[in-house]
């Protein structure tokens, strides 16, 4: 059994993942355990899908623009904060990408 993990704030991706055999027998609509469990790989693919985005995006910028965001935001990490705020989509999606693992390669 199979579920889709969905991105929430960075593009519109979904990827497969196996469903732990904890769940098989369950009510996935109400069971709390479940959700508690969903919501937390949501927000690791999430996580994941961000710090891949924003690695790309740095690595494809020169010297000149890493070192004018450096001298504005201070660090990376904070021109990665910027840069999100302003590319969310904040789940608009109509249609989805579905990726597997090798995206991320």
């Amino acid at each position: 059994m199979h579920i889709y993990l969905q991105s929430k704030s960075v593009g519109c991706y979904k990827m497969k993942k196996q469903l732990p055999k904890r769940f098989h027998n369950f009510d996935l609509k109400s069971d709390k355990e479940y959700k508690k469990w969903k919501k937390a790989e949501d927000k690791k693919f999430d996580d994941k899908l961000i710090k891949y985005k924003n690695d790309y995006w740095w690595n494809s910028l020169d010297t000149k623009n890493k070192k004018e965001f450096i001298k504005t935001y201070g660090s990376k990490e904070i021109a990665y904060q910027r840069r999100l705020k302003f590319t969310q989509l904040l789940g608009y999606c109509k249609k989805y990408k579905i990726i597997d693992e090798t995206f991320f390669k």
